[in-house]
């Protein structure tokens, strides 16, 4: 007999595979009309226990499945590139009426290519890594490493350098076709000033474009947002980079604040941490020469806005960043000022295959 603890272990698990088939749904109804202009018919959603997959459209019986721990595990906007994959399976199948091609054929690419879907299905959108990529990033690798100089001045020019090569490299930019997307940091409910502060500065001085995406949270059956980041291959590394050595940084500064004014009290963080964005934000604009800042816009408006504009045909703008101007808040601004992203690979952490780790 069932014990009362494992009955309820049961009821949570079912509980949460209801969430989950609720939020493939409604995802589905959203790309459905984004993408297809609401030509397909809804299917029979599955959640799967195989580990061949994660996900597959079964059109004889039509229906989509998505891999149960992939679902959970993973990051929801992962979930939701492989089922717009599928869905792209089923629109071939079923709009287009094409049963007698392979799976992954030429009707089925052009799908994907036309509304900017992973056409691998892994789950995490990557350009195949190319030479100029390796280059690009073993350089910039390197001139981050400079960037770890005790001498200021030294330790800012080799960030400038840096910033120069990305634009040099971007005046040739990719086909879309070539353009990668990460998802940046956790999904989050609310949005404070400091991450969007960063999110912006990413798009404005790191060659790539940046939107918040909705992500439903399998835990608390809401749904929160978070950053997605696309662009060429080595400028995604790059902005994911400093993405992360910027919150580790701008909460060092906080703590090392505290410790020097001996207070342990963190009522003023949040605008402490906007205003570290916000400096860095001003330092790297008066960094820039006009001749980077030419090839920023010029690559900016080269393809990605394209690409963009196909994932997203609907979006909205995300209201700004707002915080108190305090002294927390000038304290923070001149932190940021004296920022200086280096190539930083803690002992022991996992690359995964990047140059430039996390």
């Amino acid at each position: 007999m069932d014990s009362p603890e494992s009955r309820l272990r049961d009821a949570a698990q079912a509980e949460l595979g209801r969430r989950l088939l609720l939020a493939l749904q409604s995802e589905w109804r959203l790309a459905s009309s984004l993408y297809f202009r609401n030509q397909l018919k809804p299917p029979a959603f599955e959640l799967s226990d195989a580990t061949t997959f994660l996900g597959r459209w079964d059109a004889t019986s039509r229906t989509l499945s998505i891999q149960r721990e992939f679902a959970l595990r993973q990051p929801w906007p992962q979930v939701r590139e492989v089922l717009k994959h599928e869905m792209a399976h089923q629109y071939v199948h079923e709009a287009l009426g094409i049963m007698d091609e392979s799976a992954h054929g030429p009707a089925f690419r052009t799908v994907c290519k036309a509304h900017g879907f992973d056409a691998a299905a892994r789950g995490l959108p990557l350009s195949p890594e190319g030479e100029d990529d390796l280059r690009i990033l073993r350089k910039v690798e390197k001139l981050l490493s400079l960037a770890q100089s005790p001498n200021p001045h030294e330790a800012q020019s080799a960030m400038h350098a840096a910033q120069q090569l990305l634009a040099q490299y971007n005046l040739s930019a990719p086909l879309a076709s070539d353009y990668s997307v990460r998802w940046l940091g956790t999904p989050r409910t609310r949005m404070f000033a400091h991450e969007k502060l960063l999110g912006g500065l990413l798009t404005e001085h790191f060659l790539v474009a940046g939107i918040y995406v909705q992500a439903f949270i399998p835990s608390t059956a809401k749904t929160g947002l978070v950053l997605e980041i696309c662009g060429p291959r080595a400028n995604v590394e790059i902005a994911a980079y400093v993405f992360d050595f910027m919150q580790r940084t701008a909460e060092r500064l906080w703590q090392e604040d505290k410790v020097a004014r001996n207070d342990r009290s963190d009522r003023e963080r949040l605008t402490f941490l906007a205003a570290v964005m916000a400096g860095f934000r001003e330092k790297l604009g008066r960094d820039q020469t006009l001749e980077s800042k030419r090839a920023l816009v010029h690559v900016k408006h080269a393809g990605l806005d394209d690409f963009i504009d196909t994932r997203f045909p609907r979006r909205r703008t995300m209201g700004g960043a707002q915080w108190n101007d305090s002294e927390a808040a000038q304290r923070g601004r001149q932190a940021g000022q004296r920022v200086v992203v280096q190539k930083g690979v803690e002992e022991g952490s996992q690359s995964r295959g990047r140059l430039l780790g996390r």
